[in-house]
């Protein structure tokens, strides 16, 4: 493009007068943007109404913006100014629009032209003209401090501005919310995409913000590094703010956004709360906060573990989990699928059994590992078998302990070739 289009130069004398004296026409504001306008609306502004044109005749869906109007009238309205001010990066990068010192040599930082402010500077003088166009159509907030806090917003992108129109079409509420939990700092909202503010956007208030921030604590100002799918699945899996409570800080150490559709199948009940007789506030016990307590610090390990098993273990009773909490620290998520097949008491039986024939290095190092798992699979297929034909004891622990019932599913650890020890080195 930049070959087939003479490009616009812009040096220290373009648009400027005689009778104007550099040393004040360069440092007073007021008169630096009398310069800035002159240069855009003879300069800038007719080579953006060209390249508009050009992409409007390409792109039948672009709704032409500038032609036909003049700087003023595009000054007021904060699409056409978004829209020309990507239009203007266009042509700079494409280099339709060069700036160049007085000897003729490209300028790349700095101030450029005769306005006395750098490119950047200038973009922001009408970024800024956009924004108090967007700011002038918000709604008032639920408190004044978070009301001018809003419009004191400082945006430094022309792409930023749409999302600004998003954040002020949100809730009230939603934003008094946001703004406690990102501690005054809604412009942290402008590092994500409109999926994730779209998102953001059907975000309940009351049931769904206020308990997360609460949950969250002083880490709140991190969901704006989550992704828009990982908190539309926060959403659909905690779908009560009970929920959100119960899973508190551990929201943040997921791994993945599937859990908490896991999470969210786990029982949850309405209770009496006899501190409130008469029963104006509902009060819920949920099965996340009673397993974190049965679990204790071993709960961590649900964060990283399939969606799969979260809802396994959201089924089993805390006599279950009291049972076989001492094993939790070296099932991974493939041992408890793999485990899954047969009832709860003959999984702690074969766990136990284990412990004792292959000792506490088998349970601790190779239980989670492809070993372990082979191992697991193996018992529990030859324990189904024994369970068709009738004869499968509960007390699997001895079968495999003091029996050879149970060795073919043992046989991968049973018979892998023994590591040869270590030679002394030589003296």
């Amino acid at each position: 493009m930049a070959g087939k289009r003479k490009s616009v130069v812009i040096t220290p004398s373009t648009g400027a007068r005689p009778w104007e004296i550099p040393a004040l026409w360069n440092k007073v504001a007021f008169l630096q943007k009398i310069r800035l306008r002159r240069t855009v609306d003879t300069l800038i502004l007719p080579l953006l109404v060209k390249l508009e044109g050009l992409y409007a005749k390409s792109n039948k869906t672009i709704k032409p913006r500038l032609r036909g109007r003049s700087l003023s009238e595009i000054e007021q309205d904060d699409a056409a100014i978004e829209w020309g001010l990507t239009l203007f990066d266009i042509a700079v990068r494409e280099k339709l629009i060069e700036f160049k010192d007085a000897a003729g040599k490209a300028v790349t930082r700095g101030p450029v032209g005769c306005c006395g402010m750098s490119v950047d500077e200038a973009k922001a003088h009408f970024i800024q003209k956009a924004l108090e166009h967007i700011m002038a159509d918000a709604p008032p907030q639920k408190e004044k401090r978070v009301d001018e806090e809003l419009r004191a917003m400082k945006v430094r992108k022309a792409s930023d501005l749409s999302k600004v129109r998003q954040l002020i079409r949100f809730d009230p509420l939603s934003i008094l919310e946001l703004h406690k939990g990102l501690r005054g700092r809604l412009d942290s909202l402008l590092k994500k995409d409109k999926a994730f503010l779209d998102t953001l956007h059907a975000c309940q208030p009351v049931t769904f913000l206020r308990p997360l921030r609460v949950a969250l604590g002083n880490s709140f100002p991190e969901i704006v590094n989550l992704s828009p799918e990982f908190l539309q699945a926060v959403v659909e899996g905690l779908d009560h703010s009970a929920k959100i409570t119960a899973l508190g800080p551990e929201i943040l150490s997921v791994r993945d956004p599937a859990v908490f559709r896991a999470f969210g199948t786990w029982a949850m009940k309405e209770i009496e709360d006899k501190a409130d007789p008469e029963g104006k506030k509902k009060k819920y016990v949920t099965r996340i906060s009673q397993v974190k307590d049965a679990m204790g610090k071993d709960f961590q390990l649900l964060l990283g573990a399939t969606p799969s098993v979260v809802e396994e273990v959201g089924k089993w009773s805390n006599q279950e989990i009291e049972a076989i909490r001492r094993y939790l620290p070296f099932l991974g998520s493939e041992a408890i699928e793999a485990m899954s097949p047969i009832d709860f008491e003959m999984r702690v039986s074969m766990l136990h059994g284990l412990w004792d024939r292959l000792g506490r290095e088998f349970i601790e190092v190779e239980l989670s590992q492809p070993m372990g798992v082979l191992v697991i699979r193996g018992v529990v297929a030859k324990l189904q078998e024994m369970l068709k034909l009738g004869s499968a004891a509960k007390d699997v622990r001895s079968l495999i302990a003091k029996s050879e019932m149970l060795d073919d599913g043992l046989a991968p650890y049973l018979n892998r070739p023994k590591k040869k020890p270590e030679q002394p080195a030589e003296k």
